[in-house]
């Protein structure tokens, strides 16, 4: 029987195997991910939960788990976004084994089919080698679907609910609008469940209440919970609606972002008015299409949050595709997703070459330059590519765009707001220890050290930046497109 049979899941591991390999050739390093990396190299090489790349403090399951992952497979590009792709093989299982359970897959072609459209859909070629937290938000999201969806009451699903919900909430929040929106839709359609409904949704809130204490625990512990506050309510996609674009342009670019959903849910439609000739479910599909407005509305939608919309379009496809229309049929679909999701593949490897070739450029120059950037401590970069040669060197790293661009640390800025608030000299320095409990900003504006710029424009960029902020710089070696700067505080 095909249930005992693992070739889907055998498929998945494939295909992981395949990202793992393409990952050098179809992504290099940007902004995200090494934001998003930065805190766990630096509790890697410092012991220290800091970041002198990133200014966001996120939820920090995710940069627990990478800490791990990276101790074990090294710290580079690869491994980065490897572990991405690996969280994507957990979740690719784990949802494929819940559709089986609900006979929504029920033979070979059909797994063979979702495998497909799971690892060659056009924006999941972008999200799962990104590096972000995204597809660690995708597994935890199946597993609350799965366990609040699940007709066994027993005490063991319970479990399951809590634990999944207590993991998504360390992990992210930016996919509880929609998973509310689910569950109240869930809700109202099986009224006969409602007393068993009801007691995962208390278990999911108890979960999330929980795990949010707890972050905001361990980060009061290491003395950044004013910063982790400002991005929760600040920068949080869920609570931080755009005001610079109208609703409605931003539910247009929504969409514009995921035309392949789009289509594949075109495709849906045919298949069930033409050949299956049967009606779609108004309701589900009403539901699969307006989620990217209800991502919108509450907060934004980005194209590594369209998973949340592509998935449940993959799901609808196969529902009325892989039961109803024959084999041969799913086969010709498994031929031209797969056509697809190559020819994308293709097409990145493709814009990437000059960036590859810069970043052997510099990390060759790294590798023969090393005395240049052992006796530096502090080396600013712009280029992304930058990042992963100079870990491996002794000294202090800094995104220049994302640390340098504010001339007072928040621990300057909040001095001010206390001096200009407040004028008792006791209220104030209550008020500051206080503060200094919660955020020990430990970065600070660096007095000296060495810029690297990758083309001549950065070092003009670079140059400007410093005679601007008070600092005299000049070049100090060159080779090629890169430029060294040594920069002092006057």
């Amino acid at each position: 029987m095909w249930n005992h049979n693992y070739t889907i899941y055998s498929i998945s591991v494939v295909f992981f195997v395949l990202y793992l390999f393409c990952i050098p050739f179809i992504s290099i390093p940007w902004v995200d991910e090494i934001g998003t990396a930065d805190t766990s190299i630096n509790v890697l090489n410092d012991g220290i939960w800091m970041s002198n790349v990133w200014k966001y403090s996120y939820n920090p399951l995710h940069a627990f788990l990478l800490i791990l992952w990276l101790y074990i497979f090294g710290i580079t590009h690869l491994s980065v976004c490897g572990f991405g792709a690996f969280i994507a093989l957990i979740s690719s299982i784990a949802l494929t084994y819940a559709l089986r359970k609900r006979k929504i897959i029920n033979d070979d072609i059909q797994g063979i089919l979702f495998i497909v459209l799971f690892w060659l859909g056009w924006n999941m070629i972008t999200i799962v080698p990104s590096g972000r937290i995204d597809t660690l938000s995708m597994l935890f999201v199946i597993l609350v679907i799965d366990s609040f969806t699940t007709d066994d009451a027993s005490s063991p699903n319970t479990k399951y609910c809590f634990i999944s919900s207590f993991l998504l909430i360390l992990t992210n929040v930016y996919a509880i609008p929609l998973l509310l929106i689910f569950i109240l839709f869930y809700f109202f359609n099986n009224q006969d469940k409602k007393r068993l409904l009801f007691k995962r949704l208390k278990c999911i809130i108890c979960a999330s209440i929980f795990a949010f204490l707890l972050i905001c625990l361990f980060y009061i512990r290491v003395h950044q919970f004013v910063g982790y506050i400002n991005t929760f309510f600040s920068f949080n996609a869920t609570v931080n609606p755009s005001s610079k674009i109208s609703l409605l342009s931003r539910i247009f670019n929504a969409y514009k972002e995921d035309y392949f959903s789009i289509i594949l849910l075109v495709v849906t439609a045919i298949i069930s008015l033409f050949i299956v000739k049967e009606k779609l479910s108004l309701k589900q599909f009403l539901f699969v299409v307006l989620i990217p407005v209800f991502m919108v509305i509450s907060g934004r939608y980005t194209v590594f949050y369209s998973w949340l919309f592509y998935i449940p379009c993959i799901i609808l496809f196969i529902y009325y595709s892989g039961n109803r229309v024959s084999r041969r049929i799913n086969t010709l679909f498994i031929c031209i997703f797969i056509t697809i999701g190559f020819s994308r593949m293709i097409f990145l490897m493709n814009s990437h070459k000059d960036d590859r070739i810069l970043a052997d450029k510099i990390s060759g120059f790294v590798d023969t330059n090393m005395e240049l950037f052992d006796n530096s401590e502090n080396v600013l970069f712009i280029n992304e590519l930058c990042y992963y040669p100079l870990q491996k060197r002794d000294c202090k790293l800094w995104y220049h765009f994302q640390r340098l661009d504010d001339e007072l640390t928040p621990n300057q800025k909040f001095h001010e707001f206390i001096m200009l608030h407040f004028t008792d000299s006791r209220k104030r320095e209550t008020i500051w220890n206080l503060y200094t409990t919660l955020q020990d900003d430990i970065s600070y504006y660096p007095s000296n050290g060495m810029m690297f710029c990758t083309s001549y424009d950065e070092m003009n960029t670079s140059n400007d930046f410093f005679k601007s902020h008070g600092y005299s710089s000049k070049v100090v070696q060159t080779n090629g497109p890169i430029y060294i700067l040594e920069f002092l505080k006057e």
